[in-house]
This record gives structure tokens, C-alpha cells and sequence, in this order.
């Protein structure tokens, strides 16, 4: 089943066997059989923390994988934005005021490491 509008959008709720995600983009089709959605034109997901453009987005909804393509012509490319997950050096720092000593950039760290 294909869906297009100026914008389609679709979102999935947290589970556990998944976790939340949402997306939009010119046409989705969703291959209720392969058990995938296509994501065509200025494609976006999301997942909360990351975000993956591109042209084309295909994602497996039982493996949860996705391939990015650029379009045919090879003009737009595919970006992803990844947000690092904090350790807890952030709020260890917030409450002592230094650095904790196992960070590079603190005085005395072991650079070799």
C-alpha cells in the first residue's frame, strides 16, 4: 500500500521489542508482506536521539535496519545526525565541579589509554 501527499507522516510507539520512531516524506509505502516501509522523497527518520535524510529510506520493521540511498542521479546525499549517549562524566561533573580522572581531558589522565 503506497501513501502520497505533500507529506506523509508515520510514527511507531516504544514496545519492547522496539523502540519509538517516526518519520515523513513525499511517499511511504509499507510492504505489509516483506514487512518493510519505503520512505521516497526528502525522507526522514527519526528515533528520538537520531535522524537519518535522504532520498530513499528503506526500513525492515522486524529487524529494524535501514538503508539510506541518495537519489538516481546522485545529487542529494544521505546524512545522518547521531546524538553520543552520556556516560554519567556530564552529571559527575555538575555535582563535584572537576572532571572525573578517567576522562582525556583531564589534568593527570593517562593519554596512552
Amino acid at each position: 500500500r503506497t501513501f502520497r501527499k505533500d507529506r506523509v507522516l508515520f510514527s511507531r510507539s516504544n514496545s519492547e521489542e522496539s523502540r519509538a520512531l517516526s518519520g515523513s516524506a513525499e511517499s511511504i509505502e509499507y510492504d505489509l508482506t516483506a514487512g518493510n516501509l519505503t520512505l521516497s522523497g526528502n525522507a526522514r527518520i527519526m528515533d528520538g536521539k537520531n535522524e537519518i535524510l535522504g532520498s530513499r529510506l528503506l526500513y525492515e520493521l522486524e529487524t529494524e535496519r535501514l538503508v539510506a540511498s541518495s537519489d538516481e542521479s546522485g545529487d542529494s546525499r544521505v546524512r545522518i545526525i547521531v546524538t553520543p549517549q552520556t556516560l554519567g562524566i556530564a552529571d559527575e561533573e555538575s555535582q563535584t565541579g572537576e572532571v572525573p580522572q578517567d576522562t582525556p581531558d583531564a589534568p593527570g589522565a593517562d593519554p596512552g589509554r
